[in-house]
């Protein structure tokens, strides 16, 4: 500490000899990470007269003949301020100095990373902009723009039927985020031919993903190509997610009632992936075909999804099978609901323990097959609510169940 210099402002400004090193390397690094850390560090010890003078600074500054890295460094700043800070006045500078970058129109010269972290603050502020952009050498800032097509829902400053790639970050953010948005018949009108031109299984289940959250919108001959396109292709995906999106578009395409054989073997053979996805999926079809009326076939398979290993997963299908023993819209605990289900609807022990055997002693992926040549691994861990049998009395179950049961009755019957 220099001599005669104050304790107290030494003690109040600990980090303060470091914000030149830092801002030095803000501007000047050609690391984008080190860059993106730089700036974060920079607001995160940052006052919110400290940001308020950073602002100021960024407001005064002439980005037009700047060095693209340079524009980053600033532009990092801002949206970490945006991050970090939630206050309704740094909110609308922030948002007034985008504005005059928009109304210049300085922006579209930038690269394609810029133009991303511009875009991403735009969105989050929800500002819209009106100029023709051209997409052909955007990588990046196809994602936000995705979203502000989406959400902006102005489609004249994008040519979307010769972009592909736009098309499918579309696809990505209706799959995401289908809930805010509200106008996607506008990329119904790609939706089949992009099917059949995706090159992978992802890029499928997206569009397939999209088709079934828009399936009233299609036609009765857009709906039999696309039936015919998915069996075509069905055989060929290997993706458990892929095949289950598929299966549940063409369960859900004519409202169909009854379940084949086929759909059958995968909700089967959904219970021994890992993905979730795939695991929801089939206990969404399942639910449908049960609610067209009662098919043992179909619960044989179901009740396998209450001794699942993920809990969400047995407390969905316990919701889902809980009415065929309650008759009521109460849910039983997944293990209670799976020994009512053996005792009572599904008695056969025979059929149900097979099933249970199969379910706990043979691993399945529908990517590695049991073949020596392919099998990387060997399953190195079990499921412990997967169970070969059931042991215990349950009679104090079932009477607790009753007097739940009653007291509902009653309780409807003052009402």
């Amino acid at each position: 500490m220099n001599e005669g210099s104050s304790s107290k402002a030494v003690r109040s400004f600990p980090l303060a000899p470091f914000i030149p090193a830092l801002l030095r390397i803000l501007l000047w690094c050609r690391a984008e990470k080190l860059r993106l850390f730089t700036a974060a560090t920079v607001i995160s010890i940052s006052s919110l007269k400290d940001i308020s003078f950073i602002l100021d600074w960024i407001s005064k500054c002439d980005l037009k003949n700047v060095r693209a890295n340079h524009i980053h460094a600033v532009l990092s700043l801002m949206s970490f301020v945006l991050k970090i800070n939630n206050y309704g006045e740094v909110k609308e500078r922030v948002r007034k100095i985008l504005m005059d970058l928009i109304r210049t129109g300085l922006w579209l010269k930038w690269c394609d990373l810029n133009k991303y972290v511009f875009l991403l603050m735009c969105n989050d502020l929800h500002l819209e902009f009106t100029t023709s952009i051209d997409t052909n050498d955007l990588v990046l800032t196809k994602r936000p723009l995705a979203e502000a097509v989406l959400l902006g829902g102005n489609f004249d400053y994008v040519n979307l039927g010769s972009d592909y790639e736009l098309r499918l970050e579309i696809y990505r953010y209706i799959q995401k985020s289908a809930e805010n948005v509200k106008n996607v018949k506008f990329i119904l009108d790609y939706v089949i031919d992009d099917l059949k031109n995706c090159v992978t299984e992802r890029d499928a289940s997206r569009i397939l993903d999209v088709i079934y959250l828009n399936k009233e919108s299609f036609s009765d001959t857009d709906r039999k190509a696309i039936a015919e396109y998915v069996l075509l292709r069905l055989g060929n995906w290997k993706m458990p997610n892929t095949i289950s999106l598929a299966r549940r578009l063409l369960a859900f395409l004519f409202n169909k009632v009854t379940a084949s054989t086929e759909e059958l073997k995968w909700i089967e053979q959904c219970t021994y992936v890992e993905e979730k996805l795939s695991k929801e999926i089939a206990l969404q079809v399942g639910a449908h075909y049960l609610k067209q009326g009662f098919d043992k076939r179909v619960l044989t398979h179901m009740i396998v999804f209450l001794q699942d290993d993920d809990l969400h997963i047995r407390e969905l299908a316990s919701t889902i099978l809980s009415p065929f023993l309650l008759k009521t819209d109460r849910v039983l605990n997944p293990a209670v609901c799976y020994r009512l289900m053996r005792e009572t609807v599904l008695p056969s022990e025979d059929e149900m323990t097979k099933k249970e055997v199969r379910h706990t002693e043979m691993p399945f992926n529908w990517v590695i097959r049991r073949s020596s040549k392919e099998t990387l691994y060997d399953a190195c861990s079990s499921n412990p609510y997967a169970e070969t049998g059931y042991f215990g009395d349950y009679n104090e179950v079932k009477v607790m169940i009753n007097d739940l049961l009653q007291s509902d009755n009653r309780e409807q019957a003052n009402t």
